[in-house]
C-alpha cells in the first residue's frame, strides 16, 4: 500500500531530506477562484507544490521515515497565512484525486469542525471507501470532532501524549476515533532542509499513514483492520456501554388520539396547547381522593378560548375511545393510595393493548407488556454513547436558550410560545425539553432533568450527551431552542438541594448564543443581575430579553394563598418602578400574545445582526 496521496501545504521541492526519497516531485496545486478551481500541475509548472509554510514537509517526512519507498502526489491547498481548510476546495480536491491519481491511502492532516455541505464531503469519502480507497484523516488539535476524520468511512487520528514511539498506536473501537497516534512534541522536517519542535494531531496521522503504508497490498478491508488490530500497541473501547434498547423511542407519530392522566401540572400545558397537538386529547382522568371529579379544566387553569374538558374518574375509562394513555408523574398517588393501585392501572392499560406514555420510570410495572407500546423517557450510561478522548462537536446552528431564576416560572409554556410562532413564520426548529411531555408538543429530543428525573447521568457524562443529540439532530434546523428547569444560581446556601447542578450541565452542553431569562415579580434587582452576569459568562453569550412570570401575591397576602394573574397595568407599574431603572434589555409579559410576537421578532433581529 505504498501509493499516497498528500492533500497540504505541498512540499519544499529542495528539501535534501525530501530529495533522497522522492526522485520524481508531482502533484498539483489547487486555488479557488470565485465559484470555480483553478488547477496547475508540476508537468506545466514544477514549482505549483513548493511548499511556503512548512507543514506539508514535516508531514512527508514523517511518511517517509516509516516507508521510504513510498511513491508520493502532492495535492497543495495552502498558501502561506491560510492554513484553514477551506471546505468547497477540500471537496474539489478530493472529488479529483479520485477521478484521476492511482493510490492506496489518501493522508488528510486537517479537518473541519463546522460542515456547511456534510452530504458532499461525506459522499466523497463513502465513494473512497466502496474503491478500496483508504482516508486517514486527522482529528482537530484543540479537541474536538472534526471532519472528515469524524466520518465512519475514514480513519479518524487522533494522539495521546503517553505514546513515545512513532511505530506504537492505539485501536478504538469508537463510530468516530479510530487510530491514536504519536502527536506528541516530535523533531520534524521544516522549510530549507531546517527542523524544528512541533506536535499536534496532524502529525499522529501521518505517523499512521506511514506505518499503513508497510502493510501488504492484497489485504481485503477486513484483513486490513485485523492486520492494523494484531499490530496495535493497545485497544480502547469507545462504543456504547450497552447498545439494548429496552423501550421505544419517538413514539408519537403512532398516537391518534390520547387521554391524560392525572389531573397534574405537567398536564396543564397538554389542555392549554391542546389544538397545536398532532393528535386529539379526548379526556383527562384523575382519581376519587382528587376531589376534581367533574371539574371544568377551563375553571380549574382560569382559561377561556380552549376546549374545555370534565375531569372523569379513573375508575370509569372509556377504553374504546383512545389510542394512547398518557401518564403524569404518579408519585403523589402512590403515596395516597400504594403502590399496587398503579400497577393494576398499568396492567390495565397493557392488557387493552393501549400505548403508554409515562412521565415516570414504569419500567418495574412493565416487565411482561408489550415494549413497542411502551414509551418513558431515559437517559442513563445504558444509552449513551463514550466520547474517546473527550471529543465533542462545535456546534454550528444558533442556540436559543430559555433560563431563569427559580422553578415554577412558565419557562416550557414560553418555549411552546416561541415554537409555534416561529414555526408559523416558517423557520425549521430542533427542540431539546427538559420537560418529560416535550416528544408530545414535536420537540426533537427530551433530556427530562425537571421533576423526579429519569436522567441518571451528570457532568462530563451529561455534557457530551447532549452535545451529540443537538448536533446529530439538528443538521436541518434553522434554529436550536433549548430550556432549563428551576433557577441557575441558588437562592439559599445552606443546602445541597439548593444547587441546580443540572442547569449548569445544560448550559455547558449546549452553550446557548443568547438567552431569555425568566424572573419572578418578586426577584430582589441584585439576584436578576448575578444571574444574568452568571450565564453571560458561563456560556459566552447575551441575555436578549427578560420574561416576567405572569402571576404573582398580593403584598398584603403574608401566607400566599390566592396566587393573582397579573394584568397588563399591574405589569406596566412594576415594570416602570422595578425594572426600567435597571434594565435596558427588554422586560416582557409571556403570557401576552403581542409581547411574544415583539420576542420573536428580537430573537429574528438578534440572530439575523
Amino acid at each position: 500500500m505504498n501509493k499516497i496521496v498528500i492533500i497540504d501545504t505541498g512540499v519544499d521541492i529542495n528539501s535534501t531530506y525530501i530529495r533522497k526519497y522522492v526522485k520524481d516531485i508531482v502533484g498539483i496545486k489547487v486555488k479557488k477562484n470565485g465559484e470555480t478551481f483553478d488547477v496547475v500541475s508540476t508537468s506545466t509548472d514544477p514549482t505549483c507544490i513548493n511548499d511556503t509554510v512548512g507543514h506539508g514537509t514535516a508531514i512527508t517526512g514523517i511518511i517517509l521515515s516509516h516507508n521510504p519507498n513510498v511513491s508520493i502526489f502532492f495535492v497543495k491547498i495552502f498558501e502561506a497565512g491560510e492554513l484553514v481548510a477551506d471546505e468547497d476546495t477540500l471537496i474539489f480536491a478530493l472529488d479529483y484525486v479520485y477521478n484521476n491519481i492511482d493510490f492506496d491511502i489518501l493522508n488528510l492532516s486537517l479537518g473541519i469542525c463546522s460542515v456547511s455541505s456534510n452530504d458532499k464531503l461525506n459522499s466523497i469519502c463513502k465513494k473512497y471507501h466502496s474503491n478500496g480507497k483508504y482516508i486517514v484523516s486527522a482529528f482537530d488539535n484543540n479537541g474536538a470532532i472534526s471532519f472528515p476524520a469524524a466520518y465512519e468511512q475514514v480513519i479518524g487520528v487522533t494522539s495521546d501524549n503517553h505514546i513515545y514511539n512513532n511505530n506504537d498506536y492505539y485501536v478504538v473501537d469508537s463510530k468516530q476515533v479510530n487510530i491514536c497516534a504519536k502527536g506528541q512534541k516530535q523533531r520534524v522536517y521544516w522549510l530549507n532542509s531546517a527542523q524544528i519542535f512541533s506536535s499536534g494531531n496532524s502529525f499522529a496521522c501521518a505517523h499512521f499513514t506511514g506505518i499503513m503504508s508497510c502493510f501488504p497490498d492484497d489485504l481485503c478491508k477486513s484483513d486490513l483492520w485485523k492486520c492494523i488490530t494484531k499490530n496495535a500497541t493497545k485497544c480502547i473501547d469507545g462504543s456504547f456501554n450497552n447498545s439494548n434498547k429496552h423501550f421505544l423511542q419517538g413514539p408519537v407519530a403512532n398516537y391518534n388520539k390520547i387521554v391524560a392522566f392525572p389531573f397534574s401540572k405537567e398536564i396543564h400545558s397538554l389542555i392549554r396547547f391542546q389544538e397545536k397537538l398532532c393528535f386529539e386529547l379526548v379526556d383527562i382522568y384523575d382519581t376519587k381522593y382528587s376531589a376534581r371529579i367533574g371539574a371544568s379544566t377551563n375553571r380549574l387553569l382560569k382559561e377561556s378560548g380552549i376546549k374545555n374538558h370534565f375531569i372523569k374518574s379513573i375508575n370509569e375509562i372509556d377504553w374504546d375511545s383512545f389510542d394512547t394513555m398518557v401518564l403524569g408523574h404518579l408519585d403523589k398517588i402512590i403515596e395516597l393510595v400504594g403502590d399496587k393501585y398503579v400497577c393494576n392501572l398499568i396492567c390495565e392499560i397493557i392488557i387493552h393493548d393501549k400505548n403508554i406514555y409515562s412521565f415516570d420510570d414504569i419500567s418495574q410495572y412493565c416487565l411482561h407488556g408489550n415494549v413497542e407500546k411502551i414509551y418513558y423517557p431515559c437517559v442513563s450510561k445504558i444509552n449513551c454513547e463514550r466520547v474517546p478522548f473527550g471529543k465533542l462537536y462545535r456546534q454550528d446552528k444558533p442556540v436559543l436558550g430559555i433560563f431563569g431564576t427559580s422553578s415554577k416560572q412558565g419557562k416550557f409554556t414560553l418555549q411552546l410560545k416561541l415554537r409555534y410562532e416561529l414555526l408559523e413564520r416558517g423557520y425549521k426548529l430542533f427542540q431539546l425539553g427538559t420537560e418529560p411531555s416535550a416528544l408530545l408538543y414535536g420537540m426533537n429530543a427530551v433530556y427530562p432533568v425537571g421533576y423526579n428525573s429519569t436522567v441518571s447521568i451528570s457532568g462530563v457524562e451529561s455534557i457530551a450527551h447532549i452535545n451529540k443529540v443537538m448536533y446529530e439532530q439538528s443538521r436541518d434546523a434553522d434554529l436550536i431552542i433549548v430550556g432549563g428547569q428551576a433557577g441557575v444560581l441558588p437562592l439559599d446556601e445552606g443546602n445541597l438541594n439548593c444547587y441546580n447542578y443540572a442547569a449548569i450541565d445544560l448550559l455547558y452542553a449546549t452553550l446557548p448564543d443568547a438567552i431569555i431569562l425568566c424572573i419572578n415579580p418578586s426577584d430582589e434587582i441584585s439576584f436578576i443581575k448575578r444571574t444574568i452576569g452568571f450565564v453571560e459568562s458561563i456560556a459566552n453569550c447575551k441575555v436578549i430579553a427578560l420574561a416576567v412570570y405572569p402571576f404573582y401575591y398580593a403584598q398584603s397576602d403574608i401566607m400566599q394563598q390566592n396566587l393573582l394573574k397579573m394584568s397588563r397595568d399591574v405589569y406596566m407599574g412594576l415594570y416602570e418602578k422595578k425594572f426600567a431603572p435597571h434594565f435596558t434589555i427588554p422586560v416582557i409579559l409571556p403570557n401576552n400574545n403581542s409581547d411574544i410576537h415583539d420576542l420573536c421578532n428580537l430573537i429574528e433581529d438578534y440572530f439575523c445582526e
